[in-house]
């Protein structure tokens, strides 16, 4: 199993920020203070969200969220999502 500081670097690496820009500048979905977000806002908040989410221990909220994103840690394991729509 890959270290937090690794599945990070991973993520950050595979994850298409770029597509997240486009539909956001397409749906002009906007941040409060920011407007349309710059890819390297997206980068910044989404690595942000991964860290805090990592620090957290088994049994705690499993996921850490905002302006679209989703960090998870499942166990060992983290992921990231950026969500438009959510039913439950």
């Amino acid at each position: 199993m890959s270290t937090m500081n690794e599945q990070i670097a991973d993520i950050m690496r595979r994850f298409d920020f770029n597509n997240v820009h486009q539909h956001m500048k397409t749906v002009n979905w906007q941040w409060h203070t920011v407007g349309v977000p710059s890819v390297e806002q997206l980068r910044e908040t989404a690595e942000e969200l991964l860290i805090e989410v990592s620090a957290t221990t088994i049994g705690q909220a499993n996921y850490h969220a905002t302006g679209g994103f989703y960090a998870w840690r499942l166990g060992e394991r983290l992921l990231l999502q950026f969500v438009i729509e959510w039913q439950d």
